[in-house]
């Protein structure tokens, strides 16, 4: 997928991961409900094909009681947004997020000014 962003640079949607929790069922809710077992990693771009902002795939660490889930980065809407996904034994679970990106808009691979295949490898 990709996406022109009001800045004028593009986002491009990465490789995506499986979100690994401690449960077998390894779904994230997220805070409008819907459910999600992966997150893609994404890339802001320049017209001129230079990656200016990677944002990661997810990733999961524990300390002691809890797990962290970070870097779910997921579009809704026109939005692309940040979730950071707490799981504490016997105390349930917690998604915190925060928009990165407002007022993408979706276009087709022809509308880029590059070739997404040479941008991100």
């Amino acid at each position: 997928m990709y996406w022109r962003t009001v800045e004028g640079n593009f986002l491009l949607e990465g490789v995506s991961r499986p979100i690994l929790l401690s449960s077998s069922a390894n779904v994230v809710e997220l805070p409008n409900g819907m459910q999600i077992t992966t997150a893609s990693e994404y890339f802001c771009v320049s017209r001129a094909g230079e990656i200016l902002v990677k944002y990661s795939s997810p990733w999961t660490s524990t300390l002691e009681d809890e797990l962290y889930v970070i870097d779910i980065h997921v579009v809704l809407g026109s939005n692309l947004y940040k979730y950071f996904y707490t799981e504490r034994l016997w105390h349930g679970s917690r998604i915190d997020g925060e928009v990165l990106l407002r007022d993408l808009v979706a276009i087709g691979r022809h509308q880029l000014p590059f070739d997404p295949s040479q941008t991100i490898i």
